[in-house]
């Protein structure tokens, strides 16, 4: 056996002699996951990285779930029904339906589970997700104490009641933020729900075994015996670590790792692939900087050479002429294909040097040199290195890149306005575009852009779920336009992540976001 799994299994055996009950099997087997970082919390209410969401999404199931060609589908519920003007969804839970202690699950469980997510003082990352139920955005923002559109009517049935009709509400239940929540294990927690195994039941494919924090990270779930639903696992257990990505992928290849996010300029043939984009790297000016003023920020973007930009990018990147990267939907398919793309400033290095040397007139006090900040590995480094080279030759001037210490550090220089230029991922958070430009608004908490318009808030007011397909694209379409035109941020180059596992496995993921990596769905190959 390989190093790595020997030792999970040294560690797995010291925690609890009957650690591999039921593995007896032939047919049975471990699967291997491998962490960019150890979950601060499992509570599925407060979850707000990709690991925590994998973890989450695997131990709960919520009303619905998606199944393997990504479709919404029963999970804890029975049946539903809508009422006829689209704002009331009554839920029957399926019969005999118990938590991972064999306790029953009721419906109250899925109430409670809401009613904290809507709770200020727990500030639920996700909690404007849920706006769209009747109550929810007054309580979670203060303005009242109850009132929440979410009852059951009995031990199996529960209602919840919608502002407005919205045709992506049940796949909303299948995100972490709507699984159920028992009051008798939260209170009994006593502010421990969550963080440690012993305080956490779950109603999902598999239960908690161990969570080791103490040494070095490692956290065991098994198959749930007590799962009765559709997706039972096939997989007698998930064994999770931490690790660095950058040899993970040769990690996979040699067997040592099972699966885990990857650096792709490490991938062979030897292990199976999936990539998607997740972000996009842009330029950000600061505009209250040295360099703010609109004729050097003209400067900048005319100084951009890409056609180069696409032929010199690394193995992790590609060309980005849009914002919007390829993973956010609209109707299930990619709204940048979808919409309007605002033209992008073109090549012209006289013309920058002209912006440059007006921004310039009079202006005594500016440094003699310009400084890129950035955070990421090569094919990021390279990036921040080309563009500076290519303001360098355009406009006569001095640049150079600064890496920091981390994201964290690099988007607190940006928030704190102590940069010139950056090098910035923009997320995307999961698929819906109205959360993708809501990081722009002036109020939102993700706006470390520098960006502020009153007409854009406007637009993406218009983005919601229930509003024309054509209202989204053509709202969508203008926002991004005021941001381009704006010259706070310049597309460069979207981020491409991958998620390697081993040839000895068939592993649908039906979204690239890391909440909805089912293991259930992980089979063995033929």
């Amino acid at each position: 056996m390989k190093i790595i799994k020997l030792l999970c299994l040294i560690i797995c055996t010291a925690l609890c002699l009957t650690l591999f009950s039921g593995c007896s099997s032939n047919d049975s087997y471990i699967i291997y996951f491998e962490l960019d970082s150890a979950p601060k919390t499992l509570d599925p209410q407060l979850v707000s990285t990709a690991s925590e969401e994998i973890l989450t999404r695997n131990l709960f199931e919520g009303l619905m779930r998606q199944n393997e060609n990504g479709e919404i589908v029963k999970g804890a519920a029975k049946d539903y029904s809508v009422s006829n003007d689209g704002k009331t969804y009554t839920f029957t839970l399926r019969d005999g339906i118990k938590w991972s202690d064999g306790t029953d699950l009721k419906a109250k469980d899925f109430v409670f589970g809401f009613e904290r997510a809507v709770e200020p003082k727990n500030k639920a990352p996700y909690v404007a997700s849920l706006y769209g139920i009747v109550g929810a955005k007054d309580i979670a923002t203060g303005k009242k104490s109850g009132g929440l559109g979410v009852t059951a009517s009995s031990d199996n049935t529960l209602t919840i009641k919608l502002i407005k009709p919205d045709p992506t509400f049940l796949k909303l239940l299948t995100t972490a933020i709507c699984m159920p929540c028992r009051k008798d294990v939260y209170e009994k927690a006593k502010g421990q729900y969550g963080i440690t195994a012993d305080n956490i039941v779950s109603n999902g494919s598999y239960r908690i075994r161990f969570w080791d924090k103490e040494s070095k990270f490692s956290l065991r779930i098994n198959k749930n015996e007590e799962y009765q639903g559709d997706f039972s696992s096939e997989a007698t257990a998930v064994i999770f670590n931490v690790g660095e990505i950058d040899g993970r992928a040769i990690r996979v290849d040699e067997g040592n790792v099972d699966m885990g996010f990857v650096n792709l300029n490490e991938v062979s043939d030897k292990s199976n692939l999936i990539t998607f984009e997740k972000s996009c790297y842009g330029l950000l000016i600061n505009k209250s900087g040295d360099f703010g003023a609109l004729q050097f920020r003209k400067a900048f973007a005319k100084s951009i050479h890409r056609k180069r930009l696409k032929n010199e990018l690394g193995k992790s990147l590609t060309e980005a002429t849009t914002l919007v990267p390829n993973t956010i939907l609209l109707d299930g398919k990619p709204l940048s294909s979808q919409m309007a793309i605002a033209p992008l400033h073109e090549y012209n290095p006289t013309a920058a040097h002209n912006h440059y040397i007006e921004g310039a007139k009079g202006n005594k006090n500016l440094p003699k040199a310009i400084e890129l900040i950035y955070f990421g590995d090569d094919d990021i480094k390279n990036l921040a290195a080309l563009i500076a080279e290519n303001l360098q030759q355009s406009l006569g001037t001095v640049v150079n890149i600064t890496a920091t210490d981390s994201e964290d550090a690099l988007i607190s220089r940006i928030k704190a306005n102590e940069y010139q230029l950056a090098l910035a991922p923009i997320p995307a958070k999961n698929d819906d575009p109205a959360v993708f430009f809501e990081q722009f608004t002036k109020n939102s908490n993700s706006n470390f852009y520098g960006f502020k318009n009153s007409t854009f808030d406007s637009e993406v007011l218009k983005i919601t779920p229930s509003a024309n397909k054509n209202t989204v694209i053509s709202a969508a379409s203008n926002a991004e336009k005021l941001i381009i035109n704006n010259i706070s941020v310049l597309p460069l180059a979207f981020r491409l992540e991958g998620l390697a596992y081993g040839k000895q496995f068939n592993c649908p993921v039906v979204s690239p976001f890391g909440g909805t990596i089912d293991l259930a769905l992980v089979t063995k190959a033929q």
